[in-house]
């Protein structure tokens, strides 16, 4: 597969997310539903990334496991090398208000109030 950053290879920096088989299952048996089914991607420093597909496909869910947010049901995600979930909670919620950003779909702002 080749990557098309925009970038020369040379100013590439080193990997900083790592996926590997990350997948996140809900229900069982006939009612089991594969909402990110073995996704292994790795994203370099300077790199520009887009997740995209049609509504339902899991691209949500996908960046919160990639985030620490939600935990998978199996695969693994490295940060910096730190693989995220082998993290106790305290500590991955320490790593995620230094080291990650997020900006949500849905961010419950107050309705009845506007900024002037």
């Amino acid at each position: 597969m080749k990557r098309n950053t925009g970038l020369r290879p040379e100013s590439m920096g080193s990997e900083i997310i790592r996926t590997e088989g990350l997948s996140k299952y809900y229900g069982d048996g006939e009612a089991l539903v594969k909402s990110v089914d073995q996704v292994s991607l790795s994203i370099r420093k300077g790199e520009i990334t887009a997740i995209v597909g049609k509504s339902g496909s899991g691209k949500t869910t996908l960046l919160h496991m990639m985030g620490g947010l939600e935990p998978p049901t199996k695969g693994r995600v490295l940060l910096d090398g730190s693989p995220l979930y082998e993290m106790n909670d305290s500590r991955r919620t320490k790593f995620r208000r230094e080291r990650i950003g997020f900006i949500f779909q849905k961010f419950q702002l107050i309705p009845d109030m506007t900024i002037r």
